[in-house]
């Protein structure tokens, strides 16, 4: 609870629009219900913290446990590339997984979170009059397609798109509507 409270209180913070903010972190929560925080402590935090110490550019681990629950956070160095991050991401992994939990714990929860993951690195604007409308769209839509296939773009997010709707009203009484064609009309 206090690992979502406090991702959910980032998330809100005021940032700058030019911000030069860089971090790197991962966190894991291991459940194990019924069970004391020092029975945690022993035989769940301090192992995981024994086994992960070695991973690369790690700057601090900082975890606590609790009664049903073990929560380290794993800092690393600021200056880390998005590429090196996911490297060593993956090494932390693997080291995790070298670790025996105990009957009983619930599947843990890792996960990633660095500064590419909340701000954004470009934002391209389209405009034009309304009759242009339909026009932007379809930029819009190939830019996006080509956008998400540059590497090391995680995520292409078009905003503000309009989509174009037709309504037609039918005079019922039309002598027009007698015609085969135009009970197609109403399906």
């Amino acid at each position: 609870a206090i690992l979502v409270l406090g991702v959910v209180s980032f998330l809100r913070l005021p940032r700058e629009l030019e911000s030069d903010v860089a971090f790197s972190w991962v966190f894991i929560a291991i459940p194990y219900p019924g069970v004391s925080a020092e029975e945690i402590e022993k035989n769940i935090t301090v192992k995981v913290e024994n086994e992960i110490v070695d991973v690369d550019h790690i700057k601090k681990i900082r975890s606590t446990s609790y009664e049903g629950l073990s929560v380290i956070q794993v800092e690393f160095e600021d200056d880390i590339s998005d590429d090196e991050f996911r490297r060593v991401y993956q090494d932390l992994r693997a080291e995790f997984d070298k670790v025996t939990l105990p009957d009983g714990a619930l599947e843990p929860s890792i996960d990633d979170f660095s500064s590419s993951d909340f701000f954004s690195i470009i934002t391209i604007v389209l405009t034009g009059e309304n009759a242009e409308l339909m026009k932007i769209n379809e930029v819009a839509k190939e830019l996006q397609e080509k956008i998400i296939d540059v590497e090391g773009v995680s995520k292409v997010e078009p905003v503000g798109a309009r989509n174009r709707k037709i309504r037609i009203e039918v005079d019922k009484n039309h002598p027009a509507l007698l015609l085969p064609s135009c009970p197609t009309i109403f399906l």
